[in-house]
């Protein structure tokens, strides 16, 4: 581990038994260190691209928190950059490592709704309070979380939005004719609140191939987790279908519970999988976790998106 804050690592390297050969002050050296071969990233986001860029040139494999960067433009470079190097990449969606999702995609591929024709999903989190006069000079000077920071890459649909584009990348990939990347985006409402940066935000994606997919994030709502998959015979629903809190299933409304559960928290999968993927040398993530080419074609949304409600 790396921490440019000196007080607190003690903490942290006693609480989970970290040796102290393997702990630096800065993060330049914990990627020079030839002993070590992955690296996890989890800086603020706008930070992202500049450690992922000198990982790849330390030859080190990465895990980067998502939104692995903030534009399509640097997903480009570190596509260019990876091409050549016998590395693996992966974007924290843990949810896609979780073992319910990969029942799911598989259920889907089975035709047990028919091929998937629209979804419908939300993450909602309410951490902002209603603005009031106190509170609005107040802020005036209190500096801003990241989540609000445009400059660190803030806002709800980066650090939200990610997960419902991201899952409807995966189910449109299940109908048939998928065509790449090519998304089309309507009826997009958004809500900056007091904020620099959107706090509420939805969208309709429609893929070249028929699918779509009706997405919202929120910073201001306990939305919930709900996703809803339709097809010609039925619906798929899903509850905490990001945090994985569940291993149900629902099938027109009857329920399927998922494969016994190798670990308790569901970020185990992730290191897991990563783990298993490195040490036995895959290329690249096995179905249904993303894909570098995954990735950049979920910026690309994500892209596609911010554009139409920034301001």
């Amino acid at each position: 581990m790396a921490s440019k804050d000196k007080t607190r690592s003690p903490d942290f390297i006693s609480e989970y038994g970290l040796n102290e050969k393997y702990c630096f002050d800065n993060y330049n050296d914990l990627i020079e260190c030839d002993e070590i071969d992955a690296v996890y990233i989890a800086l603020p986001n706008n930070l992202h691209f500049e450690w992922i860029c000198k990982c790849i040139d330390s030859g080190k494999h990465i895990l980067v928190e998502k939104p692995a960067v903030v534009n399509s433009n640097q997903s480009e470079i570190i596509c260019d950059k990876i091409k050549s190097r016998n590395l693996q990449f992966h974007e924290a969606f843990m949810y896609l490592h979780h073992p319910r999702t990969l029942t799911l995609a598989n259920l889907l591929k089975s035709g047990v709704i028919g091929e998937p024709t629209e979804m419908e999903t939300v993450f909602g989190v309410k951490i902002i309070e209603e603005e009031n006069l106190f509170r609005k000079f107040k802020n005036r000077f209190t500096s801003e979380s990241r989540l609000f920071n445009k400059s660190l890459g803030g806002g709800c649909i980066l650090d939200l939005g990610c997960y419902l584009t991201s899952l409807s990348q995966v189910v449109a990939k299940i109908k048939s004719d998928y065509p790449g990347n090519s998304v089309t985006l309507e009826n997009t409402k958004h809500d900056f609140g007091h904020k620099k940066v959107e706090i509420e935000s939805s969208t309709e994606l429609t893929f070249k191939n028929g699918f779509r997919s009706r997405i919202q994030c929120s910073f201001k709502r306990d939305m919930g987790q709900l996703t809803k998959i339709s097809g010609a015979n039925g619906e798929i629903k899903i509850e905490s279908t990001w945090t994985c809190e569940s291993n149900e299933i629902f099938i027109n409304d009857k329920c399927l519970n998922t494969e016994d559960l190798k670990f308790d928290n569901p970020y185990s999968y992730q290191i897991f999988n990563i783990s298993n993927w490195i040490l036995h040398g895959f290329e690249k993530p096995q179905y249904p976790s993303f894909t570098l080419t995954d990735s950049l074609d979920n910026m690309r949304i994500l892209d596609k998106w911010r554009s139409s409600v920034s301001r």
